[in-house]
């Protein structure tokens, strides 16, 4: 309680380096270290009142706001969807993962799994104090394209020598298999198909691809040999005669 004249607030000692007088309950401070402040009730002339006894001191503790934190990214940060990358902050505690610029639930471990598109940051709090924004770290996750179909333009079963057409449903992006094999260099959206077997095609777009589409068989049959004829007797006869013919 002041009864008259104010508060006196000093540094140092009690006495010591007088920083400021008030008149109220409170003064404001704003040290850059940690100091501690006395306080002592007296007039305008330095003389102390009695009824505020002794001074009363306080340590401010200044915590230091800690550096922005980085991100490294443990490998690509582009990749296909059910991908990741491990993200890591260079502060090793108090950190807080952000995605877009909101904070994710949980996420406070020094590493994060990114498993979704989007920016990524991070920021790190060290005894209540909390540090800049990292710069963002920006994750693309690419689709992985729908499995394709195969339509025959015609029919699938011919003789040997003959073809058919086999188109994907992708447009881009294709690599047709026979039996399991790529076949080299048929990558266009068609294959006319010759050989028996079953044919197959995968559509990569964007670094990322599809599953193979169900198999397509196609069937070619022999063509058989030019046969000959022999003759069970003389091709050269009277009228009523014969000749087997096989």
């Amino acid at each position: 309680v002041i009864t008259d004249g104010g508060m006196a607030i000093y540094t140092g000692t009690c006495g010591g380096t007088q920083i400021g007088m008030t008149s109220t309950s409170s003064f404001v401070v704003n040290p850059s270290v940690n100091t501690t402040y006395f306080v002592r009730g007296e007039d305008g002339a330095g003389c102390v009142n009695e009824a505020t006894g002794l001074c009363g001191s306080v340590m401010v503790t200044v915590n230091a706001i800690p550096g922005t934190p980085t991100i490294s990214a443990g490998s690509a940060t582009t990749f296909c969807s059910g991908g990741s990358v491990m993200l890591t902050s260079s502060a090793s505690a108090g950190n807080q993962w952000m995605l877009n610029g909101s904070p994710i639930g949980g996420a406070t471990s020094q590493t994060f799994l990114a498993t979704g598109a989007g920016n990524y940051t991070v920021m790190s709090t060290v005894n209540g104090c909390a540090s800049a924004v990292s710069s963002a770290t920006t994750v693309t996750v690419n689709a992985i394209p729908s499995t394709p179909t195969i339509s025959a333009g015609g029919t699938t079963t011919f003789c040997s020598g003959g073809s058919v057409t086999l188109t994907s449903s992708a447009s881009t992006g294709n690599q047709w298999m026979l039996n399991g094999s790529p076949i080299g260099g048929a990558t266009s959206q068609t294959l006319s198909a010759t050989a028996a077997g079953n044919y197959t095609v995968m559509s990569t777009v964007n670094g990322c691809a599809s599953a193979v589409s169900s198999a397509t068989s196609v069937t070619v049959n022999a063509i058989p040999s030019t046969p000959t004829i022999s003759a069970g007797s003389a091709t050269t006869f009277c009228t009523g005669g014969s000749v087997i013919l096989t």
